[in-house]
């Protein structure tokens, strides 16, 4: 068996391609800005192919995963995974896949260790001009799973869309009311959790910054973190019931990795009283306290720093 990068006439592979995506303009979006690779088993007759291109820093999507309908169930699309993963593992944290909503195809990527991540409603009915018929009934939203890439990756990671605001006000809100309460007062957190209830300001904040969600097995929203392109950390909070389990280390990992990407040499970010003894144990210097505002009241916060190049 021969897995083989393709880098020109990668139409060529059509009718292999569109048994995994049966639109021939919608192969078009992702097929020549993605990497083609195609699986022989003798050569010149091609098994399987993927089509895989980068989502952004860490993250790359694996548009079209497609096996000859003769050699289907036989492991080859395992196999195209396992190449995959070893391939990405390097340059990406993240395998982000989309799929329709059938038993058989979402079976398949669990069992390929891959979790749900998030659902982009109404995609099928909104992207093809014909219905789209798996298993009997015809798809509607597109239903995303991820999957970590090294081991360093203690939850998978991927990132945070505007569907997620819902999910990221509650996580916001109930982290600050109860994980800052044992160094703030009552008036405080609930002043401070006021800031997450804007959805407009949500959908600002995602425009501007380099956000991203950890996950746990079932895909829900554990952590999140965000950072700006100056190297301003302007956000991480972890769940409540995930406090000490890895996630805001591996949260921090990446937005550190994001900002060596971008060639930011000091990370800055106001931290609180309670989360000051994380950053401390990971590198990160106190400038100066201060009493910064978070809706109506002013609460004490750290000032603190890292440089990367140390």
């Amino acid at each position: 068996m021969k897995i083989e990068h393709i880098t020109g006439n990668k139409k060529r592979f059509l009718s292999l391609l569109l048994l995994a995506d049966e639109q021939e303009s919608m192969i078009d979006r992702y097929l020549e800005r993605g990497d083609l690779f195609v699986m022989y088993d003798v050569p010149d007759m091609p098994v399987a192919l993927a089509v895989v291109t980068a989502e952004g820093p860490g993250v790359c999507e694996l548009k079209n995963l497609a096996v000859s309908p003769s050699l289907q169930r036989k492991g080859y699309g395992s196999r195209m995974l396992d190449f995959l993963c070893n391939r990405y593992c390097a340059t990406c944290h993240t395998l982000l896949v989309g799929t329709g909503d059938s038993m058989q195809t979402t079976s398949f990527y669990r069992k390929n260790g891959f979790v749900y991540s998030h659902t982009v409603p109404d995609f099928f009915l909104r992207n093809y001009d014909h219905p789209i018929i798996e298993e009997g009934k015809q798809l509607k939203d597109m239903i995303y799973f991820s999957k970590p890439l090294s081991d360093s990756a203690a939850y998978p990671l991927r990132p945070v869309t505007p569907e997620d605001i819902p999910e990221l006000r509650e996580l916001f809100c109930s982290t600050v009311l109860s994980v800052n309460s044992k160094d703030y007062t009552p008036e405080e957190v609930a002043d401070w959790a006021s800031c997450g209830e804007s959805t407009e300001h949500w959908a600002d904040l995602l425009s501007r910054l380099y956000f991203m969600a950890a996950l746990d097995s079932e895909g829900h929203i554990i952590g999140f973190a965000s950072i700006r392109d100056d190297g301003y950390l302007h956000s991480m909070f972890v769940h409540k019931d995930w406090q000490g389990r890895g996630v805001a280390t591996a949260l921090l990992k990446e937005m550190e990795g994001y900002a060596r990407r971008q060639g930011i040499a000091q990370i800055t970010s106001e931290v609180s009283i309670t989360a000051r003894p994380f950053f401390e144990k990971r590198g990160y210097i106190v400038q100066k306290a201060q009493q910064a505002r978070a809706n109506q009241l002013e609460m004490i916060n750290f000032i603190m720093v890292k440089n990367l190049n140390m």
